[in-house]
């Protein structure tokens, strides 16, 4: 829980203001030809934030992400399957989705400082949905190879980049 990643450092804040914002293009984008495109955005930054990090940090980030993003996201498309038979539930889970784009405007506006490892789980759950809108799929191979969401995202949507390997290598 308290492991030393570079939260201050400005050249990895910076990159992970990038990151955010990309994340919030995607998630703000109502079509479907264009998500490959934000998601291509969206990995640029990402190689920038693991380049600013270096690579040991960045184990520890692609496992947060992998592991508490990939929950978040389970939780709010529970959440969306069930509200479509249960009015009650859908108001709670159109809000839940929603908190995404507003813990994005957070993470910016307070800082990675403040948000430390929380950043990650939000950007996972991102990714999750980034690769659950191309590739619906994914959760195959993810259940295969955990903590491949950088590494899925990057085969689907991605430029090659020599320096992708994932944490489960």
């Amino acid at each position: 829980m308290g492991y030393s990643f570079p939260y201050k450092q400005p050249n990895v804040v910076a990159a992970f203001k990038v990151m955010t914002d990309r994340a919030l293009a995607f998630l703000s984008n109502r079509l479907a030809d264009k998500d490959r495109q934000l998601i291509a955005d969206y990995l640029k930054a990402r190689r920038a934030a693991r380049a600013a990090s270096g690579d040991v940090a960045w184990v520890y980030a692609e496992f947060q992400i992998g592991q508490e993003g990939v929950a978040r996201w389970t939780e709010l498309t529970l959440g969306r399957q069930v509200s479509r038979t249960d009015a009650a539930v859908a108001a709670v889970a159109a809000d839940r989705c929603a908190g995404l784009t507003t813990s994005l405007r957070a993470i910016n506006d307070q800082g990675l400082a403040i948000w430390r490892r929380n950043a990650f789980y939000v950007l996972g759950a991102v990714e999750a949905e980034m690769l659950d809108r191309v590739k619906p799929d994914w959760r195959d191979a993810y259940v295969r190879h955990p903590f491949s969401l950088g590494q899925q995202l990057e085969d689907c949507c991605g430029e090659a980049d020599p320096s992708s390997e994932t944490a489960s290598g």
